[in-house]
């Protein structure tokens, strides 16, 4: 029976409340609590989960650490080692101690320190990783081995609903195998939650305080937080049956000057750009995220072993964005009135007949992910195990993008304003305005500009709008494997399984028209809803800042979306998955080299279906359901070989077949047809048959395939200073093959919705309803390589007084060379695609650390940098976008000391900074980094906490 001893526990009780009241003066902030893992919660590298190794252990010769203790951040460090060392793949690794000791809001953040590995940030926290280049979406997520269900649009997993500070470790697999299930195009992210046999007892519970750097820019959100947390890990005596539970909560506060530019029309007579229009907001947004996860083994004998593990996380964002919306050169009716230009750009202008939309938006996002599995182990004998595990994930998010505007009248009709804006070196615009925003007098909730406009019924007043996606993503798997030991000269065992998957995700994306009451164009703002003001980023004036749920009831005409273009939003992918493989592992010496490896392959039946709306007409709600299936079987072989040449340096060769399976928006069987005029068209569409189009149409593709990579990896590692020290190179080349066109062009017949089109058309010989369709294909193909150089470097190994000193760094250059299959295009022009830009893909991606540590003191700087990028985005109308990202560099920093021995004992302290340089995020148009369309700065982060283990 487990048992736990308060007498023990008790002085660390009161040890943990007298560390536990140094918070208000590390933090200056009441609730500041968080977890820590420790080095002390971590399992042993070796036995941290038996669910699916991440990291498939080999015999042969170690680096014998016997002699040498060592603990913290440097014991992290060396497991981390430890794990690339004991590997037939190539894996890069972070222990309990390396996520813990940074900043981290989310396991993103730490995965961002790893060779290759980049973070995509959004709203100032990272939320999704590429790995060697490419996105999330070619990146498999796994949970102790099991594939994890996502909130995202599509299949990026999105790590900012995960702490950091949970898992006990967490390994980036970047070779590929037959046991390995969810590989991806890029590689395999596992997160491993804490094996309570493999761990002595202990209890360890955080408290950190957080304060942004900016003062919050929203009277009604904050700039402070506070995370809290705890975790408990104990066996019985006998080494049967262990619990571990663990439990982290955040308040995480995030401010942005934010600076969205339209664009930029033509240069003029001078050869400069004017400003299109731009957005200048005040931005603060808060996330609340409470997670829990417990794992529980049962393991009588030496036969039997059976272990449950579960995991819960909820996630709730608020966000308020507020400021104004500017039509300029793009605005109609507007008038320039003076400008000057140089470098290619108006660097001042002034606007006369300006209509502003003052904006209060607010965001919101409630969401969750669990994860539960189990997992059965029984040794028949001392030569046959059979392994029978099971899981079930679920992921659901519901946002509310709400858009409240306000004007001086409805259309243009009330008085208008006269702006200036300056350009500054940074290609941001500031503004300057001649009206007081803040007159609610004058200014009311309605439409400004006129925009509004509703598809089956033509304008409204659009007082703002409300976007609201519904995301609902379940993964069930089970699978069972028999391993056989062999013995037979280099022949170790042989691994056959089978891993069956069921996966849907359903799309319920809706939207609401925020309109005032019937018969008005407008409504004054409820007194009661006002908060105060705002100073949006980069202007020198103050807006209105009122709540938004509050003012909802004043905009009593609001009525929901119906038109044929939101239902085509709105579908669900099923895809059932059976994979059979079969893996031979050896080991042995040829040549006076030892060498270990594995070979085998996986045979995959996939059974995939998708159903969507199909508008039959332009008038609301009608639509008629449509459905779409496909079928298809792929074998995906996969070799692996690690080489000795001594006992501290090996060589890793890796090849293999791997598939990741097309973003689910793509596969949607949604699709919205069009009705082509022949009265109202100057050059017809001709189709394939010579006959005249009638009909065209845009939407997804059940019917899509997967992408499919054919890989190379080379490895060379050399491990020094008695397994604490590495330096190692890696290279890799990828052929990808059928990568997707999500704008290709091609016919079909469209001869179902006939009913959209005149009978005297259809009746004549002339015309046809062939039609073009715009949507995805599987029509690309090409390349990605790239090197991985890394080094872990103590210094103690240099000089005795430098021991505890030390650098870690990678650097990572990664190129592709994608492109699409040349299409025929309305009116049969042959069209020819460029080079793709991967999504995700930095040229170059850097990571570098110098820590400190001994005597209790503890200090690390690290610095992170990738290089430019096409990321993706949420844009207009809450749907994903694709833009360009500028480099970026971050400075972190964290110093702390543990106390040792004495009363204090277990108990540390730690202050940490996240963000220093308060580095902008930029995103610009293609090909022209000088064309800034967004522009972001959100300050510093300050933490302090305390953490007690005992």
């Amino acid at each position: 029976m487990i048992a736990f001893d308060a007498r023990r526990a008790a002085p660390a009780l009161v040890r943990l409340a007298l560390g536990a009241s140094l918070i208000g003066l590390a933090a200056g902030t009441a609730q500041a609590q968080s977890t820590d893992t420790t080095p002390a919660v971590a399992a042993p590298v070796a036995d941290a989960t038996d669910a699916q190794s991440s990291a498939q252990a080999a015999t042969g010769q170690s680096v014998d650490t016997s002699t040498i203790v060592v603990t913290g951040y440097r014991r992290s460090v060396e497991d981390a080692l430890r794990v690339r060392r004991d590997s037939i793949s190539i894996v890069d690794s972070l222990s309990a101690e390396d996520v813990g000791k940074l900043p981290d809001v989310s396991i993103a953040d730490a995965l961002s320190r790893l060779p290759g590995v980049a973070v995509q940030t959004a709203d100032g926290r990272g939320e999704f990783i590429s790995i060697r280049g490419f996105s999330g979406d070619f990146t498999g997520a796994l949970l102790n081995g099991r594939e994890i269900a996502t909130i995202d649009d599509n299949r990026r997993f999105d790590y900012s609903i995960l702490p950091g500070d949970l898992f006990n470790r967490v390994d980036v697999i970047k070779t590929a195998s037959a046991d390995l299930m969810a590989t991806g195009l890029a590689g395999t992210v596992n997160l491993l939650t804490i094996d309570p046999l493999a761990n002595k007892r202990i209890i360890s519970v955080n408290a950190q305080g957080e304060l942004n750097g900016f003062k919050s820019l929203n009277p009604d959100l904050t700039n402070k937080g506070y995370k809290a947390g705890a975790i408990f890990v104990d066996h019985n005596d006998a080494d049967t049956l262990g619990i571990s539970l663990g439990f982290s909560a955040i308040q995480s506060p995030v401010q942005n000057k934010q600076y969205d530019a339209w664009g930029y029309p033509d240069p003029d007579a001078e050869g400069n750009r004017p400003l299109g229009g731009a957005k200048w907001f005040a931005d603060t947004n808060v996330l609340h995220r409470q997670t829990g996860f417990a794992h529980v083994v049962f393991k009588p004998d030496e036969k039997l072993e059976v272990s449950v593990d579960g995991l819960y996380s909820r996630y709730n964002y608020k966000e308020y964005q507020r400021g104004l919306e500017v039509p300029l050169s793009w605005g109609a009716g507007t008038v320039e009135t003076a400008h000057t230009g140089a470098d290619g750009f108006e660097q001042t202008a002034t606007y006369d007949n300006v209509y502003a939309v003052q904006r209060n938006n607010y965001n919101t996002r409630k969401a969750y992910t669990m994860a539960f599995g189990g997992n059965l182990q029984y040794h028949f004998n001392d030569r046959l195990k059979l392994d029978v595990d099971a899981s079930y994930s679920k992921a659901h998010r519901k946002d509310n993008a709400y858009e409240t505007y306000t004007g001086t009248g409805y259309a243009k009709s009330g008085d208008p304003d006269t702006v200036t804006i300056t350009r500054q070196p940074s290609g941001v615009y500031d503004l300057s305005t001649g009206l007081d925003y803040t007159d609610t007098s004058e200014f009311k909730l309605t439409d400004p500009q006129g925009w509004g406009y509703y598809q089956p019924v033509g304008s409204v007043v659009q007082a703002g709008y409300d976007n609201v996606p519904k995301f609902t993503d379940v993964i069930k798997s089970l699978r069972a494997s028999l391993t056989q030991d062999l013995d037979a000269g280099i022949l170790k065992n042989i691994e056959v399984g089978v891993n069956y998957q069921e996966r849907t995700k359903t799309n319920g994306f809706t939207g609401y028209y925020l309109v005032p009451p019937t018969g008005t164009t407008e409504v004054s703002i409820p007194q009661s809803a006002i908060v105060g003001s705002v100073n949006p980023g980069y202007t020198d004036f103050q807006t209105i800042a009122y709540s938004v749920p509050d003012v909802l009831s004043a905009l009593s005409g609001s009525f929901r979306n119906e038109s044929a273009s939101e239902l085509a939003l709105q579908w669900q992918v099923r895809e059932k998955v059976l994979t059979a493989y079969a893996q031979l592992n050896f080991d042995g010496m040829v040549g006076g080299l030892d060498f270990a490896g594995n070979i085998g392959g996986q045979f995959v039946h996939t059974q995939q279906s998708s159903t969507g709306h199909v508008p039959t007409s332009g008038g609301t709600g009608d639509f008629a359901t449509t459905s779409a299936s496909t079928s298809y079987n792929n074998f995906l072989p996969s070799a692996n070989i690690r080489l000795a040449f001594s006992p501290t340096t090996d060589m890793h060769i890796g090849a293999s077949r791997t598939l990741s399976r097309a973003p689910m928006s793509y596969q949607n069987a949604s699709f919205q047809p069009s009705y082509l005029n022949p009265a109202n068209s100057t050059e017809p569409v001709v189709a394939p048959n010579g006959k005249i189009s009638l009909l065209s149409g845009s939407g997804g593709n059940p019917l899509l395939k997967p992408y499919f990579s054919n890989n190379i990896d080379i490895g060379v590692e050399h491990f020094f200073d008695h397994g604490q020290g590495i330096i190692a190179l890696n290279y890799f080349y990828k052929a990808v093959s059928k990568f997707v066109n999500p704008n290709n062009y091609y016919f079909t017949d469209l001869s179902q919705f006939s009913a959209l089109v005149p009978a005297q058309y259809l009746n004549d010989p002339n015309y046809t309803t062939v039609g073009y369709i715009t949507g995805p294909t599987n029509s690309g193909r090409g390349f990605a390589n790239g090197f991985e150089l890394q080094a872990t470097v103590p210094f103690g190994m240099f000089s005795k007084a430098l021991d505890g000193f030390g650098v870690r760094g990678s650097g990572s250059w990664t190129s592709s060379s994608i492109r699409y299959t040349p299409s025929a295009a309305p009116g049969g022009i042959p069209v020819s695609f460029g080079k793709v830009t991967l999504p995700g893909l930095s040229k170059w991606v850097v990571n570098a650390q110098a820590y400190f540590e001994k005597w209790g003191f503890n200090a690390r700087v690290s610095y992170q940098y990738r290089s430019d990028f096409l990321g993706q985005y949420l844009a207009f109308g809450a749907q994903p976008t694709y833009l360009y990202t500028k480099g970026r560099s971050t400075v972190d920093a964290q110093i702390g000391y543990d106390f040792k021995s004495g009363f204090l004992n277990g108990l540390s302290v730690y202050v940490q900074g996240h963000n220093l340089t308060n580095s902008p995020y930029v995103t610009y148009n293609q090909g022209h980094p000088d064309q800034i369309l967004n522009y972001e700065k959100y300050g510093a982060t300050y933490l302090a906490g305390v953490t007690m283990k005992f």
